[in-house]
């Protein structure tokens, strides 16, 4: 047994270098998700409340905390990616304290690093600010807090750990799986407590879940804008789940479990190895419902709507963690007890030098080779390029329009939008709003008149299938041709000095490939 001095030590040791380890990537530009967060974020700082001049089914908990980010860290990706290393360094401390409650400080120690491991990799896009990484925090704060009331059976400490998991489930509905993981704790009790402590204790939990989406609910309310944010994050939401079959679901999760297996197969190995510790170790087997547990509800987190982006599957590298907790135990069987801290030391010493050689790539690579390579031809590098022609070429006051999904724009120029629709996806989808939406969409830029039109002609921008309808492409050819200019120009996939054509040098330039252009656009 290590001392708990030492155990710190280890501990800090464990989150600087994770943190290192993202000061190497933090300046890579954002994704679409990063910019929505950050430019509804932005409103919310000057005043406008969600779902008022930003449309989207998410929950807003994630702008909430965005907003404090924005506040503290400054107006930019760099430091939003800052504040991102900060949450993940406190998640770390969560899964060592969480698993130091379900084995040995050393195993707890072997948790944390293949946290901050698996937590880091770009094929889980864990180096970009995602709100999963939100959803973790107050999830695995609320899970400790649990563990603490189940061992003293405080009500007020049950409230708090509803209270967090709650949270979680405002900042994004999946948090509604850690929830009911909550529930399954509480089961886990229902043999020592008896049936009339127990209905109790659940009552209280379910109080301290419920709070933060009522009082999310009665702002929302007070703010005016209720009933924008109940279409959109339940009207709607139902109408997005359903758009991807179960079979096309089965195939990108297949395409997804692989890609993350591979980026990085040595730690899924032995994560998967801790799968087999109850047949060694009696505190495995003791930990088994609990981890097996959230294993299981952190799954169900990343299968609503069968979507099975890369950036889900961090809902369940806690659960892997302990996995991998698991399997030290292990290490006495083979090289006896009193080598165990030694063992576990170089097993992991050894899997994170295996770490740092296979993302490599991403450690020495700039930020825009870094983006590309996880996010092809998106134009996220493109879009600091744009905001900053745009920043220069307007005042402050004016609107823009972006047509296309690419809401970091508004962030980096400081623009506000000449329409809610921040998002062109819902326009293609196969779902009964897109008509409507997509008239919606044009009205509310006929009637704010923006000075400059961003027309981005990438397929990943749209998201368009054989079933959209495409009249809002042939009303904006006509209102470009009306009333706008051609002063702008981006070609994907040129190389970088031949990438940009501003002004008269458009007229030399080649059109780019069609699906691989940026088209900016100024009022006569």
């Amino acid at each position: 047994m290590i001392k708990n001095r030492l155990q710190w030590a280890i501990l800090a040791a464990i989150v600087a270098a994770s943190f290192v380890l993202r000061l190497q990537v933090m300046d890579i530009p954002f994704e679409r998700d990063e910019g929505e967060y950050a430019y509804a974020a932005q409103l919310m700082l000057d005043g406008v409340p969600p779902f008022k001049e930003a449309y989207n089914m998410k929950f807003p908990g994630i702008y909430a905390a965005y907003a404090a980010i924005l506040f503290l860290f400054g107006q930019t990706h760099w430091g939003v990616h800052l504040a991102l290393a900060c949450v993940n360094s406190a998640t770390i401390i969560l899964v060592f304290l969480i698993g130091r409650r379900l084995f040995d400080p050393i195993a707890a120690l072997a948790a944390a690093l293949m946290f901050a491991m698996l937590s880091f990799l770009p094929s889980v896009q864990g180096i970009m600010a995602n709100s999963e990484h939100f959803v973790l925090l107050v999830a695995l704060a609320g899970v400790l807090v649990l563990m603490k009331a189940r061992d003293n059976g405080s009500l007020p400490m049950l409230f708090l750990g509803g209270l967090f998991l709650g949270a979680g489930y405002t900042i994004k509905q999946h948090g509604a799986a850690f929830i009911l993981f909550g529930y399954f704790l509480l089961a886990l009790e229902l043999r020592s407590s008896g049936l009339k402590k127990t209905i109790t204790r659940v009552a209280v939990f379910t109080l301290g879940a419920a709070v933060p989406f009522l009082t999310m609910c009665v702002a929302l309310y007070l703010s005016g804008v209720f009933s924008e944010f109940w279409f959109w994050t339940f009207t709607y939401a139902r109408e997005y789940v359903s758009v991807t079959t179960f079979s096309t679901g089965l195939s990108r999760l297949r395409f997804e479990a692989m890609n993350i297996f591979f980026s990085s197969p040595l730690l899924w190995i032995f994560c998967g190895a801790g799968l087999l510790a109850p047949l060694w170790n009696k505190e495995a087997r003791k930990a088994w419902p609990f981890i097996m547990g959230l294993l299981a509800f952190s799954a169900l987190a990343v299968v609503p709507g069968f979507f099975f982006r890369p950036h889900y599957f961090i809902y369940m590298l806690p659960a892997a963690s302990f996995l991998f907790a698991a399997a030290t135990t292990a290490l006495p069987v083979f090289f006896g007890k009193r080598k165990e801290a030694m063992a576990t030391a170089l097993l992991s010493a050894a899997l994170f030098a295996s770490f740092v050689y296979t993302q490599r790539g991403a450690l020495v690579s700039t930020p825009e080779a870094l983006s590309r390579n996880m996010y092809g031809y998106n134009p996220f590098p493109e879009a600091l390029v744009i905001s900053e022609y745009i920043s220069r070429n307007t005042a402050p006051d004016e609107k823009i329009a972006v047509l296309g999904s690419e809401p970091e724009i508004y962030f980096y120029s400081r623009r506000r939008s000449a329409t809610g629709f921040i998002y062109t996806y819902p326009l293609m989808e196969r779902q009964q709003f897109a008509i409507d939406m997509q008239k919606k969409m044009l009205d509310e830029i006929r009637r704010a008149d923006p000075s400059l039109l961003v027309f981005v002609d990438i397929k990943f921008s749209w998201g368009a299938n054989e079933d959209s309808s495409t009249a809002i492409f042939d009303w904006l050819r006509d209102f470009v041709a009306e009333r706008y200019t051609l002063t702008g120009m981006v070609d994907i996939k040129a190389a970088e000095d031949r990438k940009y054509s501003w002004g008269k040098d458009i007229e030399n330039a080649p059109a780019p490939e069609p699906g691989y252009g940026i088209y900016i656009y100024r009022k006569n």
